[in-house]
C-alpha cells in the first residue's frame, strides 16, 4: 500500500525542518528555474494545474484542482495532491496532501532565502 501523508502529517514537519529539507535539495542540485513549466488545463468546473519537479533523489508532481464554484458547495476552492516518485526507479513512494505541502513550502522558501542574513 502506498503511504499517504495527510495534511496533519505534512504540517507536522514544520517550517524550519521543511526549510532544512529544501536547502539540502538545493545544495544537492535542485534547480527550480530549470524545471518543467506548469501546465494549465481548462476543465468544465475550473482548472487543473500540473506542477512537475525533479531532484536528484526524488521526482514528483503536484496536481491542483481549482473550482471557483466550490464556495457555493461549502468546499475549498483549491484541492491538491502530490505524488512522490523515486528518481532512479520512477516508482511511486508516497502521496501527500498538496494543499498542506504548499502551506508548508511557502514559509520554508522564505526561511531559506533569509538564512544568509540571519
Amino acid at each position: 500500500m502506498l503511504p499517504h501523508l495527510d495534511a496533519d502529517a505534512v504540517l507536522a514537519l514544520g517550517p524550519a525542518a521543511a526549510a532544512d529539507a529544501l536547502e539540502r535539495a538545493l545544495r544537492e542540485g535542485l534547480d527550480p528555474a530549470a524545471g518543467v513549466p506548469r501546465s494549465f488545463v481548462d476543465v468544465p468546473a475550473g482548472e487543473l494545474i500540473v506542477m512537475p519537479a525533479a531532484g536528484t533523489r526524488h521526482v514528483g508532481v503536484k496536481l491542483v484542482g481549482v473550482a471557483p464554484g466550490n464556495a457555493a458547495r461549502g468546499l475549498p476552492r483549491i484541492g491538491a495532491v502530490y505524488v512522490l516518485f523515486d528518481a532512479e526507479t520512477m516508482q511511486p513512494v508516497a502521496t501527500l496532501d498538496g494543499t498542506a505541502l504548499t502551506t508548508l513550502r511557502t514559509p520554508a522558501s522564505s526561511i531559506v532565502g533569509l538564512r544568509p542574513w540571519l
